[in-house]
């Protein structure tokens, strides 16, 4: 049993047996049928062909892990109680598991771009900020997050249980993969749509000879994207993906440490510009381009999932601004329990349910939020 993001999964009960103990029932037939007409086509076990005793429980294992935090206090105190985040997450896959991209045999998965490459910016940026804390109008707090390939389990719980009131982080920078700086010098640049401010500064401050790519969206798969739900301008710097990608092959001597310094010094002079600027960012809401990819269906909702929320229901980490979740009224921390007549445990329950629909249709969404239901109607919108 692997742990899958999306757990309490009730009401049913699955087993499986060897088919040469269903000898007298005509499988073949049935599946024929079954893939014919794509409808069920159940079969009675009479009593006295099968009886079957089963006694199972599933015990959930929980274990802990901590995200580490620091943050530099500036001298200056002209703008004090705002602040802006920097972050990168240090878990990786251990021997491997579910989300390895390696069919050997189990092996060390060390993950040196994934992420010991941002965790050990991070820590180069923290001390570099150090030395010129006299020179710095906000609070800069910098944040090693765990969970993260289980997905954005520490982040989440850092927004949700922040030691400074959220309201005042005026930005969030993550760095996740940004040790393979290639021949080309290729970076990528996630969040660029989040504040009409961040163009500008990015091109501003790239005096490194860096090919840049922006990507306007700030929901997106990595610690950033908690912030985001929060309403929190972001930007994520990534230098690529690769074929060692989750794979025991992502080692220390595939770093580009030249390369990695070069975007460092970059990110360090984003960050400066926005920690010393006059004022605060502005925030923009970037529509999500979600395509339903599970079921193939074209619904669009504009829900962002929180994989962190240990509910019975399908927890909402974010809305998309302007997006039917949002202008039915649902907000970031709903839980949503009903969807139409189907009860939703978590958020398969959630995707298989708009199967059922088309763009268009208006469906009654019972949701919990705090200790009230309420009831929204929701006109699902299309891709």
């Amino acid at each position: 049993l692997r742990y899958d993001n999306a757990a309490n999964i009730t009401g049913i009960s699955a087993i499986s047996i060897k088919r040469d103990l269903l000898g007298y029932i005509p499988l073949k037939d049935l599946q024929n049928k079954i893939d014919s007409t794509l409808s069920p086509d159940s079969y009675l076990v009479e009593p006295d062909h099968l009886t079957i005793s089963i006694s199972t429980e599933i015990i959930e294992v929980q274990g802990k892990s901590v995200n580490v935090g620091a943050y530099l206090e500036p001298l200056n105190k002209k703008f004090n109680d705002e602040y802006v985040v920097i972050g990168a997450h240090f878990d990786h896959l251990g021997w491997g598991g579910q989300n390895s991209l390696y069919n050997g045999e189990p092996s060390i998965h060390n993950g040196a771009d994934d992420n010991a490459s941002g965790t050990s910016g991070l820590l180069e940026l923290a001390e570099k900020f150090t030395s010129i804390k006299d020179k710095l109008n906000r609070k800069i707090v910098f944040i090693a997050f765990s969970g993260e390939e289980l997905g954005l389990l520490g982040s989440s719980y850092v927004v949700n249980n922040f030691p400074l009131p959220i309201e005042n982080n005026i930005t969030m920078i993550n760095m996740d993969m940004i040790g393979r700086l290639n021949d080309k010098n290729e970076l990528i640049v996630y969040g660029t749509g989040t504040s009409s401010k961040w163009k500008n500064i990015l091109d501003d401050k790239n005096e490194y000879d860096l090919n840049l790519t922006f990507n306007d969206e700030g929901f997106g798969p990595s610690d950033h994207s908690s912030f985001y739900g929060k309403k929190v301008p972001v930007l994520f710097f990534f230098t690529g993906t690769h074929t060692d990608y989750h794979k025991p092959t992502d080692d220390a001597d595939k770093i580009n440490s030249a390369g990695e310094e070069k975007v460092l010094k970059y990110v360090y002079d984003v960050a400066t510009t926005i920690v010393n600027s006059d004022s605060r960012p502005d925030y923009i809401s970037v529509e999500r381009k979600d395509t339903g990819k599970m079921t193939g269906t074209r619904v669009y909702v504009g829900t962002v999932p929180d994989f962190a929320g240990d509910v019975d229901g399908y927890k909402l980490g974010g809305v998309t601004d302007g997006s039917p979740a949002a202008k039915a009224g649902l907000l970031a921390g709903d839980i949503i329990i009903k969807f139409g007549e189907k009860k939703i445990s978590n958020i398969y329950d959630f995707t298989y349910a708009l199967g059922d629909h088309v763009p268009g249709d208006k469906v009654n969404v019972l949701v919990k939020r705090g200790n009230e239901e309420l009831t929204f109607e929701i006109e699902l919108g299309s891709r």
